[in-house]
């Protein structure tokens, strides 16, 4: 049976806080009025071989979109996969996107469930900033699906009881998925 994950990697996009939800406070990440984003000087290109923040060296790159590139990295420290999401950088240097993303990124991180992508932290490397999720083994339903394979009536209930029981559990938290579709929803081995 498959297993579904929904994309937290495209978090920003994804989900938004709901207008019951009061904002919880969180710093934020810019300079203040006036001064850039993220200062600094610009990072090197990303490839094969990077080691990002001195501990995710790059593997290589899994995908790409409107958001920025997916790249599938090892964590040196816990010697674990992890798939690492670089912004575009019109997002990198607006302080208000930057802060936006950031907040949303936070309340992301804070959901648990067994079938959301975990984010594991944010880098920041010169003016990049990139996400560090949890790396999930398989493909994309859309690819999946473009492929021309079908799907047992049996593994389509469990596809939707998962995707379901990730959205009701992220509801109970305010938080609505606003780009639910089958790109972003993962099936595992």
């Amino acid at each position: 049976v498959a297993a579904v994950l929904l994309c937290g990697a495209i978090a920003w996009l994804l989900f938004y806080r709901s207008p019951r939800q009061k904002p919880g406070g969180a710093e934020s990440f810019s300079a203040g009025p006036g001064a850039p984003a993220l200062p600094g000087p610009s990072a090197a290109p990303i490839g094969p071989g990077s080691v990002l923040g001195n501990n995710y060296r790059i593997e290589r790159e899994i995908g790409r979109g409107g958001m920025g590139f997916v790249y599938e990295a090892t964590d040196l420290t816990l010697h674990r996969k992890v798939a690492i999401k670089r912004m575009r950088d019109e997002i990198s240097a607006s302080g208000k996107e930057l802060d936006m993303f950031l907040s949303e990124a936070r309340m992301v991180a804070a959901l648990k469930h067994p079938n959301l992508v975990e984010i594991y932290s944010i880098l920041r490397e010169g003016s990049q900033v990139l996400l560090v999720f949890e790396f999930v083994s398989g493909q994309v339903l859309h690819a999946f699906l473009d492929e021309g394979r079908r799907i047992s009536l049996r593994s389509t209930k469990g596809v939707l009881r998962q995707v379901c029981g990730a959205l009701d559990y992220a509801h109970s938290r305010k938080v609505i998925h606003r780009d639910l579709k089958p790109a972003n929803i993962m099936i595992t081995p």
